[in-house]
């Protein structure tokens, strides 16, 4: 048998490789993507799974070891190919997607591929039992194959503890970074040379748990960094796919915090997609969101006076709410903050500011309905700010929903309009689109090649169905509008940030 591969031709295993490759465990790769979102505009890295991938990462693996036999072992020869072959046994439905939200839950894919194999009954990767099916109702037989010894040196070497190899599949430039940069190109249609990967992985050594490459190699390393950083500026700044990870990034965060028993990490795309279809019931939140106002009150006089109807009335006129006179206005303090309620609204003073309590309604189907259909979120733009800790309000949920309703009236305010539902999707740009490589080479030279980015990319984004794709391009007029505002917003958040130009991305691929 062989296998016929996009990039580097004719391929080859061993027989004991073509029966781990026929597992359900990898198998399953067949139907999970290599990118995180089904994309709509860069087609050809829509469609590539991590089984093609990982055959790819496999490949160099022993293209590695043919070129540089005398650094390995006998048992180490083997099993750098299985921990290449099942790198990505862990990895969930639509990659990052999926990852980036339940990590904070302890999911991390490079730790978990012997748990995956063992099928054990703890933890993120955890089964109820052994033998529960895996995938198409089967159950894992990876461990029928290898002894339980080269499962536990797999796992060491995808782990990173393994001193000999465990390097050349994780660092800065690994095998398994080379093939996905250069695949990812080839499938986008970036013009590549696909003998790079293979003299790369040539030319990669371990040495005391570095890495050091052949002199021969050094141009090499600077298409790679090339190509990367074109590969990474259109995965990272293509506004229809910035919309759709924002999208499906709504959806589980909703999902996850209401229902994490429905979603399984060893689904495939399709089945992720398929549960969160099925869920008809609205998700509704009850969330307390700050007015916009040109006055501060002090909050310290309506704890002193909170029981004098009248003095709560005047700091809510003061503070712009109209209070009718026949309202009957109820307050209770709780936790340092005074609650007052009238005609079934609620509001609290907080701290010397003003909230409204509004019921958020969220529908999983009908997003995801949207988002298979094609009727993508309106891109408003996208902020780059070096502010990298910002992610963390971004990434919480219901920080994020806060936000995004605060800025959904400051937009009232300054526009005059109340029909834009604002959403916000950040990505952490941490040496992504580009990175910067210290290599050290074998004849004792050291080279540094490009720089690192440490920025955040926040996509901002309309929820409104009238303005999705389907219903046309947002126009540039009315963008121009809503994006200076949102700028603004960004701004009294304290949030610094530069606009990327929309679309310019595609003009770095030359």
């Amino acid at each position: 048998m062989y296998i016929f591969d996009c990039l580097y031709g004719k391929i080859e295993f061993g027989k004991r490789i073509f029966r781990c490759m026929l597992t359900p465990e990898m198998q399953r790769l067949r139907e999970v993507r290599l990118g995180n979102i089904n994309s709509l505009f860069l087609t050809g890295s829509a469609n590539i799974n991590r089984y093609e991938h990982s055959i790819g990462t496999a490949y160099l693996a022993l293209v590695n070891v043919h070129a540089n036999s005398g650094n390995f072992s006998k048992s180490e020869k083997n099993t750098f190919l299985y921990a290449a072959l099942f790198h990505d046994l862990a990895n969930g439905p639509f990659g990052h997607s999926y990852e980036y939200i339940v990590e904070r839950q302890g999911f991390a894919p490079e730790n978990s591929i012997g748990d995956v194999i063992f099928g054990v009954t703890y933890g993120p990767h955890g089964k109820k039992v052994k033998l529960e099916p895996f995938y198409l109702g089967e159950p894992n037989e990876i461990g029928t194959i290898l002894s339980k010894q080269e499962i536990e040196e797999v796992d060491a070497i995808v782990r990173g503890d393994n001193a000999s190899c465990s390097k050349i599949l994780s660092d800065a430039i690994d095998i398994d970074n080379i093939d996905n940069v250069y695949r990812m190109a080839f499938h986008m249609g970036i013009p590549i040379d696909s003998r790079i990967p293979v003299e790369l992985a040539k030319g990669i050594v371990c040495k005391d748990n570095a890495v050091v490459f052949k002199n021969s190699v050094q141009p090499y390393l600077y298409d790679w960094y090339e190509t990367r950083s074109k590969v990474y500026t259109l995965l990272l700044c293509n506004p229809q796919d910035f919309a759709a990870k924002c999208m499906m990034a709504d959806v589980l965060d909703v999902v996850l915090e209401e229902s994490p028993s429905l979603i399984k990490w060893h689904f495939t795309d399709f089945e992720l997609i398929e549960a969160l279809f099925r869920i008809n019931d609205d998700h509704l939140e009850d969330l307390f969101v700050p007015i916009i106002q040109d006055v501060q009150y002090d909050s310290e006089l309506i704890f002193q006076e909170f029981k004098d109807e009248n003095k709560v009335r005047e700091a809510l006129e003061t503070l712009g709410v109209n209070v009718p006179p026949a309202a009957n206005i109820k307050t209770t303090v709780q936790d340092e903050k005074v609650y007052v309620t009238f005609y079934n609204t609620e509001y609290a003073f907080i701290k010397g500011r003003l909230y409204k309590k509004i019921r958020v309604s969220m529908s999983p189907s009908r997003t995801i309905k949207r988002l298979m259909r094609g009727d993508l979120f309106a891109c408003v733009g996208i902020y780059v700010s070096p502010q990298i800790n910002e992610y963390k309000m971004f990434s919480d949920y219901k920080k994020r929903r806060e936000l995004e309703l605060e800025c959904d009236q400051y937009l009232k305010k300054v526009l005059g309009e109340d029909e834009y539902l604002i959403a916000f999707h950040a990505i952490v740009d941490k040496n992504k689109t580009n990175r910067q490589l210290k290599i050290d080479f074998d004849a004792g030279e050291c080279l540094t090649i490009g720089h690192n980015t440490h920025e955040i990319l926040i996509g901002v984004f309309l929820r409104n169905a009238n303005y999705g794709l389907k219903a046309g391009d947002l126009g540039e007029k009315k963008r121009d509008k809503i994006s200076k505002a949102v700028y603004e917003f960004l701004c009294s958040k304290g949030i610094e940030s530069r606009e990327h130009k929309l679309y310019s991305e595609v003009d770095y691929i030359g």
